[in-house]
């Protein structure tokens, strides 16, 4: 009988043992994985989460939160960047700053020109992004789509009053740095 108690007390301690354990290591986790408003709202613009977006501006996440590992990229910028169209929307709608720009000086429509997604370029050309700025390179939204071979994002970007004959600090302009010959043809026109 008394190795029978000295059992049950010793798995008792186990269990005991084992459920304070793991309630600290259940704390610890939600430590760990509980985001800042913030950076739920960046995740969420990442993923094109417009209702992980709203839930995290409710919770006081800042339109203009900086994703430090990303080049302190927007919420917009990531959400341009991955093409999510309704999460642009929602967040130029929520008064995103369009002209933002990151540590390399590129605004979320200097990157649209890279990716050379028309629906976002117009998104952002609708919320006044502005056409002429420059990265840190000199580089504008019409030369990233004109070097990728974005024909549809020329077009609206020179609609939109971008600057064909803009050099970058190397000295290129948009036509010097295209390679597609619809884009040549469309650059040689504008000028």
């Amino acid at each position: 009988m008394k190795n029978m108690v000295r059992r049950m007390l010793v798995v008792g301690l186990l269990l005991s043992s084992c459920v304070a354990h793991e309630s600290i290591a259940r704390s610890e986790y939600k430590k760990k994985t509980k985001d800042s408003a913030d950076v739920r709202l960046l995740k969420a613009a990442e993923l094109g989460d417009v209702k992980a977006m709203r839930k995290a501006l409710k919770a006081g996440a800042s339109l203009e939160a900086r994703k430090a590992k990303e080049d302190n990229r927007t919420a917009l910028m990531l959400a341009a960047l991955k093409k999510h169209h309704e999460a642009v929307d929602f967040l130029i709608e929520q008064g995103a700053d369009v002209n933002a720009v990151d540590a390399y000086g590129c605004s979320a429509l200097v990157k649209a020109g890279y990716i050379g997604d028309a629906y976002i370029v117009d998104a952002l050309l609708k919320a006044d992004a502005c056409v002429a700025c420059v990265n840190k390179y000199g580089e504008t939204a019409l030369m990233n789509a004109a070097e990728y071979g974005h024909v549809a994002a020329v077009k609206r970007l020179l609609k939109a009053g971008a600057n064909p004959a803009a050099k970058t600090d190397k000295g290129k302009t948009a036509l010097d740095l295209a390679k597609d010959p619809a884009i040549i043809t469309l650059l040689q026109k504008s000028n």
